[in-house]
C-alpha cells in the first residue's frame, strides 16, 4: 500500500482499482495516467469517487511529473484535460480563477435530475447507480437513481475485511439506501484488470477463504433492506449451481452458530459472457431471479475486444450484442425475473437507446453517466 503524507496528485503509467482501494480518498487530489482509457476499471472507480483524472497522457509523462508541482485540469466525465508540470505564475492565476468559478457554479443542480424518467411518448424507465463498497463519500443515492444496480466489493479482498467488518459496511449501505434496491456483486478478481495480485486471489476465492465470509455477511445483512446477491462470471447452470451450494453451506454454518438467517435474499448473476446470455433460460430454471447484463463486458467477450474496452464501449449496441440481449429478454419473458443492463459508462451512453427499444427498462450506470443517459433516453419515442 502507498501511504501519502499530504494530499497529492498521483501519477502512474497505469492505475489498478486496487491502487485506489488502498488509499485514503482525502489524500488524493487527482490522477494522471499514461495509459488508462476512460472506461478502464480504475477510471470508472475514480469517477465514482469524484476524483479528477487526466488519462492517456502518453509514455513517459508520469515519470516526468513525479515529485514536481503540477496543475491537473480534468473533465470528470471523460478523462480529458491537461497536466501542467512546474506551472508558472500565469498558469497558477488562471487555475485559481477557474477554481473560484467552479465553486460559484459547481453546486447548481441540473433540473433534469428531478424530472420523471419518461420517454417522449410517456414510456417509463428506471435508472440505477453503480458504486463501490469502499466509497465512504457516496452512500446516499444520486437524485436520478432509484437504487444501486451494482455494488462492487473488490475492496473486501484488498483490505482483508473480516466478516464483522463487511456486515457493518453493508448495514450502513442498506440504511443509506433507505429501502431502495441494493444489488451486491460478490468478489470478482477479474474486476481489477491485470493487477499482479489477482491470480492468488482467484485461487483463494475458489477455495472459499474469501468468498464464504462475504456470503455470510451478506446473508446476515439482507433482512435490513432490499439487498440482492449477484454472482459474476457465470458461464452456465453448472457455475450457478456451484454458487448456490456456497450459499447453502454459509447459511448452514450461520445456523450452527445460532444465527437465524430466514428467507434467502433474491439472487442472480452478472451476464457478462455470451454463454450466460444464450443459457439464460437454464439459469432461470435453476433459480436465478435477477439477470444483470454487463453490457460493456458482454460486448468485449462477444466481439473479441477483451484487451480493448474503449472499442467495446463504442460498439456496445452492435447487432451481435443486441441479439444476445434480445435472447435474454425472450427467455426471461413471463418468469418475473428482473433483467437490466449494468456496467454502463459515459462512453456507452449513446448506445443505450437501442436497448430501450428492445424492451430494457432498467439501466445501471456509473454516477457520471446517470444524467447524460437520462437526457438521452428522454429524447426517445417508442410509439
Amino acid at each position: 500500500r502507498l501511504h501519502l503524507k499530504r494530499p497529492s496528485i498521483l501519477v502512474a503509467d497505469r492505475f489498478f482499482p486496487s491502487d485506489l482501494f488502498s488509499l485514503d480518498r482525502r489524500m488524493i487530489l487527482g490522477l494522471a495516467s499514461n495509459q488508462d482509457s476512460t472506461i478502464s476499471h480504475a477510471a470508472i472507480m475514480a469517477r465514482s469517487m469524484g476524483l479528477p483524472a487526466v488519462l492517456q497522457l502518453g509514455d513517459g509523462v508520469a515519470a516526468l511529473a513525479a515529485g514536481k508541482r503540477a496543475i491537473l485540469d480534468a473533465n470528470l466525465e471523460d478523462g480529458s484535460g491537461c497536466l501542467i508540470i512546474d506551472p508558472d505564475g500565469a498558469h497558477i492565476a488562471q487555475a485559481d480563477c477557474k477554481i473560484a468559478l467552479n465553486r460559484l457554479h459547481g453546486n447548481e443542480s441540473d433540473p433534469v435530475a428531478a424530472l420523471p424518467c419518461l420517454t417522449k411518448d410517456g414510456a417509463a424507465f428506471r435508472l440505477l447507480t453503480m458504486t463501490n463498497l469502499s466509497n465512504a463519500e457516496d452512500k446516499a443515492l444520486p437524485q436520478a437513481a432509484v437504487g444501486v444496480g451494482l455494488l462492487r466489493t473488490e475492496s473486501v479482498i484488498l483490505n482483508d475485511l473480516s466478516e464483522a467488518e463487511q456486515l457493518e459496511r453493508l448495514k450502513e449501505r442498506l440504511e443509506a439506501t433507505d429501502g431502495a434496491m441494493l444489488a451486491v456483486r460478490t468478489c470478482d478478481a477479474n474486476a481489477d484488470d491485470e493487477a499482479p495480485w489477482t491470480a492468488a486471489v482467484r485461487e483463494s476465492l475458489q477455495g472459499h477463504r474469501l468468498l464464504w465470509p462475504q456470503i455470510r455477511a451478506l446473508l446476515q445483512a439482507a433482512p435490513g433492506g432490499d439487498l440482492r446477491l449477484l454472482f459474476p462470471m457465470i458461464a452456465g447452470a453448472e457455475d450457478w449451481d456451484a454458487c448456490l451450494r456456497e450459499v447453502t453451506a454459509c447459511r448452514d454454518e450461520l445456523q450452527s452458530r445460532g444465527i437465524e438467517v430466514g428467507r434467502l435474499p433474491p439472487m442472480g448473476c452478472i451476464v457478462d459472457m455470451p454463454s450466460a446470455a444464450l443459457l439464460a433460460g437454464e439459469l432461470i430454471q435453476h433459480g436465478a431471479q435477477i439477470l444483470a447484463i454487463d453490457i460493456e463486458d458482454l460486448a468485449r467477450y462477444t466481439l473479441g475486444l477483451v484487451k480493448d474496452p474503449a472499442a467495446a464501449a463504442s460498439r456496445a449496441a452492435s447487432p451481435a450484442v443486441q441479439r444476445l440481449v434480445k435472447e435474454v429478454l425472450r427467455q426471461a419473458e413471463g418468469t418475473g425475473v428482473l433483467v437490466y443492463l449494468c456496467g454502463i459508462t459515459v462512453a456507452s451512453v449513446d448506445q443505450m437507446p437501442a436497448y430501450l427499444h428492445l424492451g430494457i427498462r432498467h439501466f445501471a450506470t456509473e454516477p457520471a453517466a446517470l444524467l447524460p443517459l437520462k437526457k438521452r433516453l428522454m429524447e426517445e419515442d417508442l410509439s
